[in-house]
């Protein structure tokens, strides 16, 4: 019989990549040859949580992807130009920016940006004591 177990695939925004059998071995394909008496074969995974990311109108985020549980993300969003950034929003909410979360679970996040005033203003003139 042969076994491969590369990636096994749970709830939404959830995968068990493989990881090792048992014996070490991180090759995930092993032929297996029943033998007389009973056997024991233990793979072993990991849990990955699915990051998805969103710009709104006016900008770009970086991130995205599967990580592995209880990894450190960095979510980084750049406006683009007569944009600033206002905040993530999603599973998770936070006005950093970069935001940086540990995963914990499958999370969405989007990025929201603002438009800024496109006017400039230049004073000139002279100013003296003693009022108007």
């Amino acid at each position: 019989m042969k076994s491969s177990t590369a990636c096994q695939t749970g709830s939404a925004g959830i995968r068990y990549p493989f990881l090792r059998w048992e014996d070490s071995s991180t090759n995930p394909t092993r032929a297996i040859t029943a033998p007389a008496s009973g056997a024991i074969y233990t793979a072993n995974f990991s849990t990955e949580y699915l990051l998805t990311t969103t710009a709104g109108a006016g900008g770009t985020v970086s991130a995205g992807g599967y990580l592995g549980s209880s990894a450190t993300a960095t979510a980084t969003a750049t406006p683009n130009a007569g944009f600033a950034f206002v905040n993530f929003t999603g599973t998770a909410t936070s006005t950093a920016n970069p935001f940086i979360f540990p995963i914990t679970a499958p999370t969405n996040l989007t990025a929201n940006f603002a438009a800024t005033s496109g006017v400039n203003v230049t004073l000139a003139g002279t100013v003296s004591a003693g009022g108007f």
